[in-house]
């Protein structure tokens, strides 16, 4: 069941189901690995560096 909650300022959808789970497998490895700066607030947050459009287009292994 799709669900809007807030997020900081910013409404946020979650939508269970809609990515594959060999596309999430891979997005959660892509991005744990780039996941370097601790957060200021938790120590449960992490930041990864922000996209750049060379690094932003989906590889063709990422697809389910």
């Amino acid at each position: 069941m799709d669900e809007v909650f807030g997020l900081f300022p910013t409404p946020f959808m979650r939508a269970p189901g809609t990515l594959g789970p060999l596309l999430v497998a891979r997005l959660i490895e892509h991005f744990t690995a780039r996941a370097l700066r601790d957060n200021n607030s938790s120590t449960n947050l992490v930041h990864t560096e922000m996209l750049r459009r060379r690094t932003a287009r989906c590889s063709s292994k990422w697809r389910a």
